[in-house]
């Protein structure tokens, strides 16, 4: 799944704010979609201390890639947002409907297949999995603006919702990586484990990668 920069601008009548995060388009079989967290393009969601005071999401742009490998921008004009019907699931799809200055934008989608469904999740995926996650935290390149690979393990026990007041959230997977400001939407992998063998074998504990969530 490949990367994309998403960068944000939120204004009310006396300020404004500024941010970016990550995110990644999905082929959902009827389009294209654009996956990311929740926060990013939602102030208020963000943080309970912006709420009231009038911001709203005044521009957003996706860097994405050409041909060559150089770094685009897309002014997105008109999107149709749609979260989540549990609010502490972080998780926005954004439906692009008008952006400026498509062309020449190599689109990379993942089809909505190799996202991880409950069942891989409880049975396929061990604990201790290593995971690696893609994203445009602070330390990636700022003069082409490309993205870094982080990695890290799956430390909760994938078979069973890690729950924690902490963060008021029951339904997620806890990993262990570093991750900055800028990661988040960031698509997170499975990476594949074992060796992959011909029917003939049947040694090998082969694992497919397997995308796991934004």
């Amino acid at each position: 799944m490949a990367t994309n920069k998403i960068e944000v601008a939120f204004r009310n009548a006396h300020d404004h704010k500024t941010g970016h995060g990550s995110g990644f388009w999905v082929h959902n079989g009827e389009g294209l979609v654009f996956a990311t967290n929740r926060h990013v393009i939602d102030i208020e969601y963000r943080h309970p201390k912006y709420k009231g005071h009038g911001y709203v999401l005044a521009s957003m742009q996706i860097l994405s890639f050409d041909s060559s490998g150089r770094s685009r921008r897309q002014q997105v004009n008109r999107a149709v947002v749609a979260t989540h019907e549990d609010p502490n699931i972080d998780i926005a799809l954004l439906q692009i409907l008008d952006v400026s200055n498509p062309d020449g934008i190599a689109v990379v989608p993942a089809n909505v297949e190799v996202i991880a469904d409950t069942g891989f999740l409880e049975t396929d995926l061990e604990w201790g999995a290593q995971v690696s996650f893609s994203s445009f935290q602070s330390w990636r390149d700022t003069h082409c603006e490309r993205p870094i690979l982080r990695t890290g393990i799956l430390s909760s026990d994938p078979a069973y919702a890690f729950v924690s007041t902490k963060i008021g959230r029951d339904r997620v997977h806890l990993l262990e990586a570093f991750s900055f400001a800028g990661s988040s939407g960031s698509p997170v992998i499975a990476n594949a484990k074992g060796i992959q063998t011909s029917p003939e074998l049947t040694a090998g504990d082969f694992r497919p990668a397997q995308g796991l969530s934004a």
